[in-house]
């Protein structure tokens, strides 16, 4: 299928490869671009796959004693928010545009959800404390679930960012000086 001007379909081998769907698609909505991730996980990324330091989820497996780091949210959501990253890289999106995340977490072995839910929001924070973002962070919506599809899974993320159009808004500043100078002249 011919791929359209204004939707993109965005792949990367610096995250998790996908099965029978997108990474992300990137949609031209004429103020800028917006972009819808997948959900991603702390799966080992395609590149990592290639170069031989896991060859396929059986061998992941075999090699962690189950999926990355079995049960351990810091761990995971590090690992969730840098594949994310790479995704939205690779659409041209930086942390900062994105708008909001969704994240499916679940219990896992841990005895009670708060004290899940407060690692999980400690990884989430010092990832972008990490990255120097510390205020005007993305919507967030966390939600319970019983279990996710992969053993010792503890999130899934997911994402809606941002890119504005710096040409557009270029126009637009031009525009507003314009103005300005208009209604100095008529006062």
């Amino acid at each position: 299928m011919k791929e359209q001007k204004y939707i993109q379909t965005i792949f990367t081998e610096k995250a998790p490869q996908p099965g029978d769907y997108s990474q992300a698609k990137k949609i031209f909505v004429g103020t800028g671009w917006l972009v819808y991730t997948s959900a991603i996980g702390p799966d080992f990324t395609a590149e990592e796959q290639k170069t031989g330091q896991v060859k396929n989820r059986q061998d992941e497996a075999e090699r962690l004693g189950g999926y990355i780091k079995p049960y351990d949210m810091p761990e995971q959501t590090k690992k969730a928010l840098t594949n994310l990253e790479a995704v939205l890289s690779e659409a041209g999106a930086e942390l900062t545009h994105i708008v909001k995340i969704n994240a499916l977490l679940s219990q896992g072995n841990y005895a009670r959800i708060d004290n899940m839910f407060s690692e999980f929001a400690q990884a989430y924070n010092n990832y972008f404390e990490s990255k120097g973002i510390t205020e005007n962070l993305p919507a967030r919506a966390p939600t319970l679930v019983k279990e996710l599809p992969w053993p010792g899974y503890l999130l899934l993320l997911d994402a809606v960012a941002f890119i504005p159009n710096t040409e557009l808004g270029k126009t637009l500043k031009k525009l507003d000086e314009i103005q300005g100078k208009k209604q100095t002249m008529v006062d």
